[in-house]
């Protein structure tokens, strides 16, 4: 183990909260290369914590130092050891005049190679030439967040009961090692809603159609265990260049969990629809005006 002051004294520029931080100085094993992740410990202000994970792309992260300059808890950069390649969760209880948050973060990390070779035939030399493999390994790490969120309104009564509860997960490539941090990463403000669609005939006229929200960080689904009763899930249906057959709030249990049905003729259909939630940035439609073909299923034998 060793000081590595060309590492641990570096000059953090976070975009978050526009002031500098120099990271304090910490042990690192010996050949170590760290990496860096900075991430929001509360939705209030985006205040950041900064990530230095110890080790490299060749024999792995065996700890990340955590450090939030003025915390409780990691005012001071705290070592958390590895285990198969995941670290012990990371919380943040921060109480707030708009209210109290509960954020949980996971930290994971895998070893990618990219890159491969070939070979091509020169006619020239009538031989096949082998083009040596050109490979790059990288880190790519992992998260899952447990975001919970008590408004100011229900803090007398929720207590530790969150009527905002998501966990959100996804992956994050590593940037190598850098004095110009990103924002922190705040992945309740990027996420994206997307609308999966059961269509049900019932008879030759038509049927039922049912639509369920579903929340993606990037590629990957969320989970949602509770939302606030001051969401709003729009949705509209209507048949191609027609009036809408439906066009109103849903219940975001509803939305979110068996879904909304609407009995519809057969035939194409536009839909459209919005989600808000207090605690969260208005997610990005993933698709919004597509035609849908609502269509009798085919005849039996075929």
């Amino acid at each position: 183990m060793r000081i590595c002051a060309d590492i641990c004294a570096l000059l953090f520029v976070s975009a978050t909260v526009g002031i500098a931080e120099t990271y304090p100085e910490v042990p690192l094993q010996e050949g170590s290369a760290p990496e860096f992740m900075t991430i929001a410990t509360e939705p209030f202000t985006l205040k950041p914590a900064y990530l230095l994970f110890d080790g490299n792309v060749k024999s792995g992260y065996n700890r990340v130092y955590v450090w939030c300059p003025g915390d409780a808890n990691y005012g001071k950069p705290v070592a958390l050891a590895a285990a198969d390649k995941k670290f012990p969760k990371i919380e943040f209880e921060k109480t707030h005049e708009q209210g109290k948050s509960l954020v949980s973060w996971t930290i994971g990390y895998d070893i990618r190679e990219h890159g491969s070779g070939g070979s091509y035939f020169d006619y020239v030399t009538g031989k096949t030439i082998e083009r040596e493999a050109s490979k790059v390994t990288v880190a790519q790490f992992t998260f899952s967040v447990d975001y919970k969120l008590a408004d100011s309104k229900s803090l007398n009564t929720a207590g530790r009961n969150f009527p905002l509860d998501l966990t959100i997960s996804g992956v994050v490539n590593g940037g190598g090692s850098r004095t110009n941090l990103p924002p922190a990463l705040a992945p309740w403000n990027q996420l994206r809603i997307d609308l999966a669609v059961t269509a049900s005939p019932s008879d030759k006229k038509g049927g039922s159609l049912t639509f369920v929200g579903k929340l993606f960080w990037g590629g990957s689904p969320c989970v949602v265990r509770s939302l606030p009763k001051t969401s709003e899930f729009y949705l509209k249906v209507a048949p191609f260049r027609e009036e809408p057959i439906f066009a109103d709030n849903v219940d975001p249990g509803l939305a979110f969990g068996a879904g909304q049905t609407v009995e519809a003729p057969f035939g194409w259909y536009d839909f459209s629809w919005k989600f808000k939630c207090d605690g969260i940035k208005e997610p990005a439609v993933n698709r919004q005006e597509v035609p849908y073909a609502f269509a009798p299923p085919p005849p039996p034998g075929i």
